[in-house]
């Protein structure tokens, strides 16, 4: 059925959330203290979030808010500051809608 494959979907895309801080706490980029289930879903609901918006109303200031919100989640957690290299070139809606 649809929610069952959407369920498992959604599950890898959190576990690969999980296995990417887990490999960026290991190389020592974030602390260990960080909990990478916490982590990963609180990326991954602030990606789900900006989709939805983006997709129910057409606003692409959500998804600079978005990636706003994850920069400063991401900045709380890293050891060494640097550039968070993520910007996503935002569409204009189509015109019929």
């Amino acid at each position: 059925p649809i929610r069952d494959r959407l369920a498992d979907i959604m599950a890898e895309r959190q576990q690969t959330f999980v296995r990417l801080v887990t490999r960026a706490q290991q190389a020592g980029d974030i602390h260990d203290s960080v909990d990478p289930d916490q982590l990963a879903y609180e990326l991954d609901m602030l990606l789900f979030g900006a989709n939805w918006a983006f997709q129910l109303y057409g606003d692409g200031d959500v998804i600079v808010r978005s990636q706003a919100a994850m920069r400063h989640r991401l900045k709380s957690v890293v050891l060494i500051q640097k550039t968070l290299p993520f910007e996503v070139a935002i569409p204009p809606p189509p015109l019929d809608a």
